[in-house]
Formats: C-alpha cells, sequence, structure tokens
C-alpha cells in the first residue's frame, strides 16, 4: 500500500474533546448533520475529505478510563489531549483507537494505541533477489558451542562424503548448505538488541515497577493511591540507577575488550 496514503500523526492538541463526542461528528463524517463547530472544525471542512486529518479517539466509545490520554503529577486531573490523526479517506480502515494504561515508562502520559486493518501490496521488486540471513556468530565466543558446531559440520560433511558426488558445482552447493544449516541449527539468527548493557536484574525492576503501575491503576481509595504513587517513583529511581550503572559497567567492559585485543594486535576485534 502506498505510504501516501494513510498519515498515523501523533501531535499533541490544544483542543479538548471531552465526553460530547457529537462535536466532531462533523469532521468525521460526511453524513453529519449541520451543528455547531468550533473554529479548527470549520476550517477543517473547507478542505476537501480526503485532505482533513480525522482525530480518531474522538469516534470510537470506551470508558472514560480508556480516553484520558494526560494525568496531571498530583493524579487528580486528567484530560484527554493526545490523539493519532489519519486523513478522512482512510476513516474506513481504522478499526479501534483507545488508551493502554498497562504500557508503563514513568510519565504522565498513557500510551494510545489504533488498530489499522490495511491491504498488502505484491513486492515488485526482483523476485528472485532473497534477504540473507545473519546467524548469530557472537555464540562462537563460547567454547562448548563452538565445539558443537563444529561436530555439526563434521557430520554433515561425512554424509555428504558417502554420496559420492563428483560434479564440483552439486559439491559446492552441498558444502555451502551444511554450514547455513549447522549455523542455523546450533547459532540460530542473530537479534538486534536496542539497549545491550540492560541487565537481567534491571529488567527485574522494570517488572516490578509495573505491577506497582498496575496496582495504582487499578485502586480506587485516595489513600492507597499516594502509597502506592510513592513506591512507584521510589522504584523508578531504583530502574535509572541500576540502568546507569549497568551501561557504565557495559562501556568500562568494552573498553577494556578493545584494549586486549590492542596488545595482542588482534585487528578484527577492534
Amino acid at each position: 500500500m502506498p505510504h501516501q496514503n494513510i498519515y498515523e500523526i501523533i501531535e499533541l492538541l490544544k483542543e479538548d474533546t471531552g465526553t460530547n463526542r457529537m462535536q466532531h461528528y462533523p469532521v468525521c463524517s460526511r453524513r453529519s448533520p449541520p451543528t455547531k463547530k468550533t473554529t479548527i472544525q470549520s476550517n477543517r471542512h473547507q478542505t476537501p475529505t480526503t485532505e482533513r486529518r480525522i482525530p480518531t479517539s474522538s469516534i470510537f466509545p470506551h470508558k472514560e478510563i480508556h480516553k484520558v490520554t494526560w494525568k496531571s503529577p498530583d493524579g487528580k486531573t486528567t484530560n484527554q489531549i493526545d490523539h493519532i490523526m489519519v486523513r478522512g479517506d482512510m476513516r474506513t480502515s481504522i478499526l479501534d483507537t483507545r488508551v493502554m494504561r498497562g504500557a508503563d515508562v514513568y510519565t504522565d502520559h498513557y500510551l494510545v494505541r489504533s488498530k489499522i486493518r490495511l491491504k498488502l501490496a505484491r513486492n515488485k521488486g526482483d523476485k528472485n533477489k532473497c534477504k540473507r540471513e545473519r546467524y548469530d556468530l557472537n555464540k562462537l565466543k563460547s567454547m562448548d558451542v563452538r565445539k558443537k558446531y563444529n561436530i555439526e559440520v563434521r557430520n554433515r560433511f561425512q554424509v555428504l562424503e558417502e554420496g559420492n558426488i563428483e560434479d564440483p558445482v552439486l559439491k559446492y552447493e552441498g558444502a555451502v548448505e551444511i554450514y547455513t544449516e549447522a549455523a542455523k541449527q546450533v547459532l540460530g539468527s542473530s537479534k538486534k538488541i536496542s539497549k545491550p548493557w540492560i541487565t537481567n536484574n534491571t529488567w527485574k525492576m522494570v517488572d516490578e515497577r509495573k505491577e506497582i503501575k498496575n496496582k495504582l491503576e487499578g485502586t480506587r481509595s485516595e489513600r492507597l493511591k499516594v502509597r502506592l504513587n510513592e513506591e512507584y517513583k521510589q522504584k523508578n529511581k531504583g530502574v535509572k540507577k541500576s540502568a546507569r550503572e549497568d551501561k557504565r559497567k557495559w562501556y568500562n567492559m568494552m573498553a577494556e575488550d578493545a584494549e586486549k585485543a590492542a596488545e595482542m594486535q588482534k585487528q578484527r576485534a577492534l
């Protein structure tokens, strides 16, 4: 699907949608009867339907807790100020828009999620061109993994030699398949890690912080909210401190490895 046909624009609107969604129907539908419109809505009506930007959060009915996108630091004031905008002709592609309160990144804004239905288009590129799979070669640094990989390759080559293949092309293709299949079975595909320095202990603290956040969102007692909010702040400080320590240790380890590689004149390691 061409990228210019739909826009997912997350922006902070200055207008408050509120609970009365009738005022947004003139923006969201061409079949709506003429009613009062704000200045922003009137300006949108002056443009064609395909050029209008529709706030999808004003279309679908949800509970109040699934509509508010911002909560004040004191926890008493809420508002709906974050919206996902789409073009008018892509209105039917939006299936649902709501707030996901479970997402936890220690911010006063909630995550706004929108379900979008798109049509798949055929890839018009080179059909014979395939994406090369990358294997996790870092596992070969482990002696046990290296031995396992060598045994796997040796066993597969033994089977290939028993086949008595004389054609050099078939031998080459068989050797390539042996190395790739052994790497796929022993090493596996490499996964891109955005923040490799974060340790399991820090991730455990993140999960604990998320549990406190879920309790905070689910309680109705003001006294309990105050206590959980304080626990949430303290746990967040612990997460940030642990992440900083992990990052510092990771960079120190990288520097030590680079120094050792330079001393041993291992240019590939640098």
